[in-house]
């Protein structure tokens, strides 16, 4: 998928040498920017997969569906505006346009600043920045299809996968949409898919990608450093020789260097990747934080009224974590929309983890099954994160959206562990009314 990126930055490079010459928001050369970078996307998909025309298919479907959700967003907003657009993307545009033209940016600045890194090539054109989320969507689900490849995934699994990614309708919208949860799934996707040829092939520089892209994620989202808390929680517990989680001595001294490391991160990079958690210094804190987002129809309040701060995070944070998982939830519906949102998104989600925990316990000890935790525990630290940072199913399902390539990846691994534990069983065959092993 390195195709249109390259024709992308050339098409940039191209437009610099007449930037004095470009309109703003100029409708004719976003479309010539679009379509060029559009076929050279199709010439890519084909080149990449020339001998599956069904993942070429799919592919190029999915593209078109978020083409067509893309126009939409920009030219029929009028008649129906799609889910979690609105304020956040009309924010995000702001901010970009306004730091192209200071050089300073509010609060959360690393998206914008993204945007208008496109921006200083083709001057301020909303639908090229908007275009380049689908870019990063196409790209993220050419590397899970490689990751597949790669993991030796049963191939009528891996086509069930990609035909998720490609039309799963809310993470369709969300590719297609100025938000920057699609820049974080790319990066997410990225570190996961390094993470997993570290846990196959080992490699100290695969270790240290996977790692710095990771902390990547998180000055785009501080929420994204569960990634890196559940890449760290496997490494303390996988040994790669035995090809199994345990504990071992080496166990105790990754504990305490990843605990040296995060507490100079904390230092070092607080304001960077932090920032979400500043005035954060105890349980109370953490619980009092909460309160302040519950807002809005889609808002949601449980669990226990507990005093004791730390009890209270032990006790609620399952609760809070289903509802971030699942959310919304049928007994906090408000319409179609919600209904449709349970059935195309959070249905995918609770599905995944029941196959996890299914195959964790089914699995014998082994690569695949290490594989299969692996994934778990970084969905699991997502989910612990955003549960204590989330009151409401709109914001719980967009910041979700951020896992939707761990959790395609972890039902692959799901579905081919499920495959191959039946071959594994002993052949039957039918005599008569009976059978026999």
């Amino acid at each position: 998928m390195l195709i249109p990126w390259i024709v992308l930055m050339l098409e940039g490079l191209f437009s610099k040498l007449f930037l004095d010459l470009i309109p703003n928001n100029s409708d004719m050369v976003s479309m010539i920017v679009i379509v060029i970078n559009s076929m050279s996307l199709c010439v890519g998909v084909v080149f990449a997969h020339r001998e599956k025309h069904d993942v070429i298919y799919m592919m190029l479907g999915g593209f078109l569906l978020r083409l067509g959700l893309f126009y939409w967003d920009l030219k029929c907003r009028n008649i129906f505006l799609l889910p979690a657009s609105g304020y956040d993307t009309e924010k995000y545009a702001l901010w970009a346009k306004n730091g192209l033209l200071t050089g300073h940016f509010m609060r959360n600045g690393v998206y914008p600043g993204f945007i208008t890194f496109w921006y200083s090539f083709f001057r301020v054109q909303r639908p090229i920045a908007q275009y380049i989320n689908i870019l990063l969507a196409m790209t993220a689900i050419s590397l899970v299809i490689s990751t597949m490849k790669y993991l030796e995934i049963d191939e009528r699994v891996a086509r069930k996968v990609i035909a998720l990614m490609c039309f799963l309708p809310y993470s369709a919208i969300m590719h297609s949409i100025l938000l920057r949860e699609t820049l974080i799934m790319f990066l997410i996707v990225c570190s996961v898919c390094f993470f997993v040829r570290y846990i196959k092939d080992g490699g100290l520089l695969t270790l240290i990608a996977s790692m710095a892209i990771a902390i990547a994620a998180s000055m785009v989202h501080s929420g994204a450093i569960a990634v890196l808390l559940g890449e760290a929680v496997a490494l303390i517990l996988y040994d790669r020789q035995k090809r199994t989680m345990r504990v071992t001595p080496k166990s105790v001294a990754l504990t305490i260097a990843f605990i040296v490391g995060f507490m100079a991160m904390y230092v070092t990079l607080q304001d960077v990747i932090f920032d979400k958690f500043d005035g954060v210094e105890s349980a109370e804190d953490i619980v009092n934080h909460v309160s302040v987002f519950i807002a809005g129809g889609s808002a949601y309040d449980v669990g226990f009224n507990i005093d004791n701060g730390a009890l209270n995070l032990i006790v609620n944070s399952p609760i809070r974590m289903l509802y971030f998982i699942a959310s919304p939830l049928p007994w906090d519906w408000r319409g179609v929309s919600d209904i449709v949102a349970f059935f195309f998104s959070t249905l995918f989600f609770l599905y995944t983890f029941f196959r996890a925990f299914v195959e964790i316990r089914k699995l014998p000890k082994g690569e695949e099954r290490s594989l299969i935790i692996i994934f778990t525990v970084i969905a699991l630290c997502g989910a612990l994160i955003f549960a204590w940072g989330v009151s409401n199913a709109g914001t719980a399902m967009r910041h979700r959206e951020k896992f939707t390539m761990v959790f395609m990846l972890l039902l692959a691994l799901c579905n081919d562990g499920k495959i191959r534990r039946r071959q594994s069983l002993p052949v039957r065959r039918k005599i008569g009314n009976d059978y026999e092993s």
